[in-house]
């Protein structure tokens, strides 16, 4: 019963998902119109329903704080990240280290993922402190000259509505920061910040840094949880269920 609800759970999330990103409510047919129902339709009557429930001014603190969440900068995905990277780390810290060394783990491994984990925090905090370039009055000059146009993509005399200063080649105006940014990759809703000229290589260390500590980390559990299933002699094991009264020997498929 139980994976059957899981898996009706996993269907409608990857339906919907499907839905909102590869299904275009322009074109004709039932999911593109099913589409434009819940993105457009749904959300005005939910609107009017509110202002006639709630009235025009909560429905407005509505729009601000989803307007804020959505569309503007701010922490509420790094702090996401926060309760993640450190979360993860003290139960690595407090729960793993206490079964390292094990029969599959030499006690050098504590220090190890340490030592990798700080690298990641540290090329996190350096690409979110460090400014992506930003196209300012002061340095324009100097930004203007140094990437060349190639007249294709980039052409002079190209200026930004908002800045109100002429956009160097490459550079491009982020929304949620309200700035022209040299080399502009894109915004990190991550990091509370752009990717640009001067971060973008603490952006791709921090990338490649968490991908290793992400794989170290699954590899290390393994061994860790295999470790202790050796210690306290799980397989083989025998359990009675409660419910039937039925005595069960307890197998790898039993355990996980």
């Amino acid at each position: 019963m139980f994976s059957i609800v899981s898996f009706g759970i996993v269907l409608v999330v990857v339906s919907f998902f499907y839905l909102l990103v590869c299904i275009d409510d322009r074109n004709a047919g039932c999911l593109s119109t099913l589409k434009k129902i819940m993105t457009t339709h749904l959300p005005i009557a939910i609107r009017a329903g509110g202002k006639r429930i709630c009235g025009e001014r909560a429905v407005g603190l509505v729009d601000r704080i989803i307007n804020y969440i959505c569309f503007e900068a701010n922490p509420i995905v790094q702090l996401i990240y926060f309760a993640c990277a450190f979360g993860g780390f003290y139960i690595y810290v407090f729960y793993g280290f206490k079964h390292v060394p094990n029969e599959y783990l030499d006690s050098y491994h504590k220090v190890i993922g340490t030592i990798i984990m700080l690298a990641c925090y540290y090329c996190y905090f350096m690409a979110c402190w460090v400014s992506p370039g930003h196209v300012l009055k002061d340095t324009h000059k100097e930004q203007m000259r140094r990437f060349k146009f190639d007249n294709i993509l980039f052409n002079k005399k190209n200026n930004c509505k908002t800045c109100e200063l002429e956009k160097p080649a490459r550079s491009k105006h982020c929304s949620m920061c309200n700035v022209c940014v040299e080399k502009f990759d894109h915004h990190c809703i991550w990091l509370n910040n752009c990717v640009g000229l001067h971060n973008y290589k603490w952006f791709l260390a921090f990338i490649l840094l968490h991908f290793i500590i992400t794989t170290y980390g699954f590899v290390v559990g393994i061994y860790i949880f295999k470790g202790i299933i050796d210690d306290k002699k799980l397989i083989g094991a025998q359990f009675r269920n409660n419910v039937t009264g039925e005595i069960m020997t307890a197998d790898w498929h039993f355990i996980l």
